[in-house]
């Protein structure tokens, strides 16, 4: 939610209404999705090769660090589900289809904010190995964040205009302006000082009676829930027919009134409203009072309670709640029992293609199924919403009603083995497809094969090798050679991340292959519906996204492969640094080829590689042409020696760096 333009004219008068304050209360409360957006966007992590995870892994810890070290402990709040109101369903559709079109333009080459499909989770992981405390909410978090803040007593940190509205003591800071808070000593500790918002000083600057009169703006400016134009005519009055709101004039023109209710009577009497549209209002003001909130004691002492109880029933054990309550259960999922609908997220794709989202139609159908057996009433079919070409689309997925045995009071009493098989088979894999590596130490690598094969089987157009190899190459990386770097590559390593600021030509300098794109775009898709299957049969896997996927890393070594005469041999190659993993993958390469010869791809070429072969090609007739010089035998070797070195520094730079290997984001 927010406010039409109220953050901004808070930023622009931001000496009236921004004034710094020593940050010594000990705690924030965060509101989840608006950090988690801007931390992305602000950090080095692209979003047109699909997600730089490890990326925003690393900006999420640095960003608490920076809390932590200045004493402050941080709590997420997250939004949940839509409320049982549902007055945001519209505004949803509308971010989707800006999500297509945003969508459309990247694969154009154009900059666009979309945020990758797997950052909510790998925020989650990334907060939990931390240990900071997180909380999801049943439905949206505004209420429960201010709740929070006042019972706390704690400034609350959101870029959401909707905040400004509430009468919080300690105030909201932006989160722009807590990212670039400085440190300071204050009784003899670090801490940081930031411009902290106050609703009392805006009503003190406008000689506003009431503070609660302020929230007004909600209906006279608009927001997620209330179209700025159903009071339209009365705005006309005010300011006449200009189309940019006067945010000032307005806030004069209250302080001519002592109460909520007088100052409706005002607008009533310029624009008279339907007895509908009087409930709208009336329901969109109650919503920015601070009421008791059930998040506080879970963040507290892990008490569990919910508000949809008597809407769903009691066939969901206490154990869905728990899991959901602690991000472990996707959100999407609570949608769905109540709404019967789900709203997929478009991410970076080719738009000449299907919906990525439909490789992994099978699997979300199995956790429609689990859902439908755990409710009282069933969930006859589930409505869809994913893109079609260029357009936002609905579609049915009729939902299998007929076992009884898969309701989740049923799954919870199973073993975990037993749960785990019913996703096997769900996926369709056999105990001959998937790998048990034990001397590897991790646990999730069966289910994460399961994810790559169920991906080669089911992916339109076919995957190629290529793809494969690269995605193991970037698994093993991550998640068994980095760990083991030292000290000092490690900093080397977040130095050339935080640092680097390329541009927007140096970014896309290997051009942007959409075939290889839109084959990443699938995997992402299949992981995101196997985790969240996965979370629900309370299955916990030793799986963490940013030590898995980084878009950026995986995009540009396909194209580098695709120019290779020998590409095992290359990717064998990237993985000798200390311990050999060059065994374990080709072991496992192995292993998914063997399970997909029928679906992998082995033929075809990148069309930026292949560009790039020709323009190589081309070079080297030009030299041909050309007389070749006499060159001395200590010029020749010289010559080698340069070449061995550059060769040798090359793969320094691959192994010291992956975002600057292989030409991938040159500094």
């Amino acid at each position: 939610m927010g406010i039409k333009g109220l953050a901004r004219f808070i930023n622009e008068n931001a000496d009236d209404f921004l004034l710094p304050e020593v940050l010594d209360c000990g705690v924030l409360v965060l509101d989840g999705y608006n950090i988690l957006h801007d931390l992305y966007y602000t950090s080095a992590a692209e979003t047109a090769y699909g997600g730089d995870y490890d990326v925003f892994a690393d900006a999420v810890e640095q960003f608490c660090k920076k809390l932590r070290d200045n004493g402050i402990e941080p709590y997420f709040i997250f939004d949940g589900s839509s409320d049982l109101l549902d007055a945001k369903f519209n505004t949803q559709k509308e971010r989707a289809k800006k999500r297509i079109h945003l969508a459309g333009m990247s694969s154009h080459r154009k900059r666009a904010k979309i945020l990758p499909a797997l950052a909510f989770k790998v925020c989650v992981e990334k907060l939990k190995e931390l240990n900071i405390k997180l909380c999801v909410c049943d439905h949206e978090a505004d209420d429960q964040l201010a709740s929070v803040a006042y019972q706390w007593n704690c400034p609350l940190v959101s870029s959401d205009g909707d905040f400004l509205l509430f009468d919080l003591p300690a105030g909201v800071i932006f989160v722009k302006d807590l990212m670039e808070a400085t440190t300071t000593t204050h009784n003899g500790s670090d801490v940081l000082k930031a411009p902290v918002y106050k609703i009392s000083r805006l009503c003190k600057l406008y000689k506003i009676k009431d503070s609660s009169l302020v929230s007004l703006l909600s209906v006279i400016c608009g927001n997620d829930c209330f179209a700025e134009a159903i009071l339209s005519p009365f705005r006309r009055s005010l300011q006449g027919n200009t189309t940019v709101f006067d945010h000032k004039k307005f806030l004069q023109w209250l302080a001519k009134y002592k109460s909520k209710d007088e100052a409706l009577k005002g607008i009533f009497s310029i624009q008279p409203c339907s007895e509908k549209i009087l409930q709208k209002i009336h329901t969109v003001l109650q919503s920015y009072k601070v009421l008791s909130n059930h998040v506080g004691d879970f963040l507290e002492s892990s008490k569990v309670t919910h508000d949809y109880v008597h809407v769903l029933h009691s066939k969901l054990p206490a154990e869905f709640w728990r899991r959901f309550r602690c991000a472990n259960i996707s959100k999407r999922l609570l949608e769905i029992l109540i709404f019967k609908r789900r709203i997929i997220s478009v991410q970076m794709e080719r738009m000449s293609n299907r919906s990525a989202w439909v490789i992994s139609k099978s699997i979300r159908k199995k956790t429609y199924q689990i859902l439908s057996a755990s409710t009282d009433d069933g969930i006859a079919s589930v409505r869809e919403y994913d893109r079609l070409w260029k357009y936002l689309e609905p579609s049915d997925v009729t939902v299998d009603t007929a076992s009884t045995d898969l309701s989740l009071l049923e799954l919870y009493s199973n073993s975990e083995m037993e749960r785990l098989e019913l996703f096997y088979s769900t996926l369709g894999i056999s105990d001959s497809d998937i790998l048990d590596i034990t001397s590897y130490e991790k646990r999730g690598i069966n289910i994460l094969t399961s994810v790559i094969v169920y991906w080669i089987r089911n992916s339109q157009p076919q995957v190629h090798k290529i793809h494969v190899m690269a995605l193991l190459v970037c698994i093993i990386r991550l998640s068994l050679i980095e760990p083991l770097l030292s000290q000092e590559d490690r900093v080397s390593l977040q130095t050339a991340r935080y640092s680097h600021q390329p541009t927007q030509d140096q970014k896309h300098k290997l051009g942007l292959d959409l075939n290889i794109i839109h084959a990443l775009s699938q995997f992402q898709c299949v992981l995101s519906d196997s985790l969240d299957m996965l979370g629900l049969l309370a299955i916990d896997v030793d799986i963490k996204i940013y030590e898995v996927f980084s878009g950026c890393y995986i995009h540009n070594l396909c194209i580098e492969l695709y120019e290779r005469i020998q590409p095992p041999c290359y990717c064998t190659e990237l993985l000798v640094h200390g311990q050999d993993y060059s065994h374990f993958f080709q072991q496992w390469y192995k292993t998914i080829e063997d399970s997909c010869k029928s679906s992998l791809q082995t033929v075809g070429n990148s069309k930026v590689a292949a560009a790039t072969i020709a323009k190589a090609e081309k070079q080297k007739k030009k030299k041909a042409y050309k007389v070749k010089m006499p060159v001395s035998i200590s010029e020749s070797s010289n010559s080698e020696q340069s070449e061995q070195e550059d060769e040798t520094a090359s793969s320094a730079s691959l192994l010291g760096n992956r975002f600057a290997a292989l030409t991938l984001n040159p500094k």
